[in-house]
């Protein structure tokens, strides 16, 4: 999974994200392709990232 651009030593001040605001998505994202066959990469808000 792509978090996003989140506010951490790396991320930097200037990214739109916290970690308090990105972790409840990537949750969400989970428990809703529970029991589905297939990989997929996704972002934090479930949609398909081109790899």
């Amino acid at each position: 999974m792509a978090p996003g651009w989140i506010r951490t030593a790396l991320g930097g001040d200037d990214a739109p994200l916290s970690i308090e605001e990105t972790i409840p998505h990537l949750v969400n994202v989970l428990l809703a392709k529970q029991q589905r066959p297939g990989l997929e990469y996704l972002d934090y808000q479930g949609r398909t990232v081109p790899w």
